[in-house]
C-alpha cells in the first residue's frame, strides 16, 4: 500500500510556495510532497500566483505534460477557500490525454490579489508534471 503523504501546516506551505506567472512553465514533481490544503489526499506541490488589475483574464493553469493522472485546485489567498478545481479535462490537453488537468479562473476585473495553485494527483497518484500558466483571452486549451 502507498505510504501516506506527510501533513504540514497550511501557513508553512503557503509561505514556501514558489511563484507562477503568466507565460511560465514550471517542471515539478509531487513525489515526496506533503498534503496540507483542505480536501487533499495525494501529495501536492503548491505555487503562488499574484495578479494585478492589469493581469489579463482568464488565467489558465494546466498540467498537460504530466506523467500521471493530475488534479489542479486553485485556492484563495488564505489557502482555505477553493476557487476552482479540475481532475480530468476530457480534451483540454488535446490528444495528450484525458486524465490531465486544465482549469480557468477569472478574478473580478480591476482587482489584485493572490491565488494558490495546488498540483496533486487523483486519489493518491503522484508523479512528474509541468505547470503551465497562460493569461488573457487567448489562453485556450493546449491542442
Amino acid at each position: 500500500a502507498p505510504t501516506a503523504a506527510p501533513t504540514v501546516s497550511i501557513a508553512s506551505v503557503l509561505a514556501a510556495a514558489p511563484p507562477a506567472t503568466c507565460g511560465s512553465s514550471i517542471a515539478g514533481t509531487t513525489v515526496g510532497g506533503s498534503t496540507s490544503l483542505p480536501g487533499g489526499r495525494s501529495p501536492e506541490r503548491v505555487y503562488r500566483f499574484d495578479y494585478t488589475a492589469a493581469t489579463p483574464r482568464p488565467i489558465v493553469f494546466e498540467t498537460c505534460d504530466a506523467t500521471y493522472d493530475t488534479l489542479i485546485r486553485v485556492f484563495n489567498s488564505s489557502g482555505i477557500q477553493q476557487l476552482a478545481v479540475n481532475d480530468d479535462h476530457l480534451g483540454g490537453c488535446g490528444a495528450r490525454g484525458f486524465l490531465l488537468s486544465h482549469v480557468s479562473v477569472s478574478p473580478a476585473a480591476n482587482t489584485a490579489g493572490t491565488m494558490y495553485v495546488s498540483v496533486e494527483g487523483f486519489s493518491t497518484a503522484s508523479g512528474n508534471f509541468t505547470l503551465t500558466t497562460a493569461c488573457g483571452p487567448t489562453a485556450a486549451p493546449t491542442a
